[in-house]
């Protein structure tokens, strides 16, 4: 994955469950931390919402370091989110679900550095 990044290349990770997408997804995001020396770039995470508190318990397991947003796409709690939690240079990662993509239009302004897809079978046809 580092070395597809240098050659300013995407990639997709397939392959059995349980061999560790995850955390070479999170690897490759401290990679990137540490020598290149993102630490203002925010990453984004799009993720089914059954797997996004997976991802909560992976970044504190191997990345407790880096600050990282559970973008929850309910009113309720977004607003509060977006507006305090979610300052430019202030976060690390936000994992957010594909159903957020559609209804937080405040995603856009960002400068993701990195977009990761977990199960991107969802991304079937252009209105997926």
């Amino acid at each position: 994955m580092a070395s597809l990044y240098e050659n300013k290349m995407n990639g997709i990770l397939a392959d059995d469950m349980g061999l560790g997408k995850t955390i070479m997804a999170i690897s490759l995001i401290c990679y990137l931390r540490e020598t290149k020396d993102l630490k203002k770039e925010p990453h984004l995470i799009i993720a089914p919402k059954s797997t996004m508190s997976n991802w909560m318990l992976e970044f504190g397991r191997w990345a407790p370091f880096l600050k990282v947003i559970n973008l929850n796409p309910t009113m309720e709690f977004r607003n509060k989110q977006l507006n305090e939690e979610m300052k430019p240079g202030e976060f690390d990662v936000c994992v957010t679900s594909y159903s957020a993509l559609l209804i937080v239009p405040q995603l856009k302004k960002y400068n993701w550095h990195y977009v990761i897809f977990d199960e991107a079978h969802k991304l079937k046809n252009s209105e997926s």
